[in-house]
């Protein structure tokens, strides 16, 4: 058994390169639908601070939760995919320091200090219908370790 994490183009690309007189294609490939109907989720993040204390470690933890299943593709009418918006999520210091990307050092931890107490987030997601045009193919190109990188 093969577990592979190296992201959803490097995936497909290190399955590619894997061809053996055994597997032509690549590993796990023999349908020839490896890096074929790629999907992309999205994600947007708006942040507010309020002079009261939001309790913001109290909501759900947002990516954990996600089901798809109450959130058909015919949702909405011409939308190319499902989408919906966690509001309330419970935040983590990662949010917070993510919230203010432009701070760093006293400045960053003075508003983290606040943030902890008084911070409240909304994302939305969504995703695209995954689709033959929208795949990971070898080029000629190669890498510094001479494999063939994705196109």
């Amino acid at each position: 058994m093969v577990l592979l994490a190296a992201w959803s183009a490097q995936n497909p690309r290190l399955l590619l390169n894997s061809a053996t007189d055994k597997h032509p294609k690549g590993l796990g490939n023999s349908s020839g639908l490896v890096g074929r109907y790629m999907m992309s989720h999205h994600v947007a993040s708006t942040w507010a601070m309020f002079d009261e204390d939001t309790q913001n470690h109290m909501g759900t933890i947002a990516v954990q939760y996600m089901s798809y299943e109450h959130y058909p593709k015919t949702s909405h009418d011409g939308a190319f995919g499902s989408s919906f918006i966690t509001a309330g999520f419970a935040l983590k210091t990662t949010d917070l320091a993510m919230s203010r990307a432009d701070l760093f050092g006293p400045e960053l931890a003075d508003y983290m200090k606040r943030a902890a107490r008084n911070l409240a987030g909304i994302k939305t997601f969504g995703e695209e219908q995954a689709n033959m045009e929208n795949r990971v193919e070898l080029t000629s190109a190669k890498d510094e370790f001479g494999m063939p990188l994705e196109n």
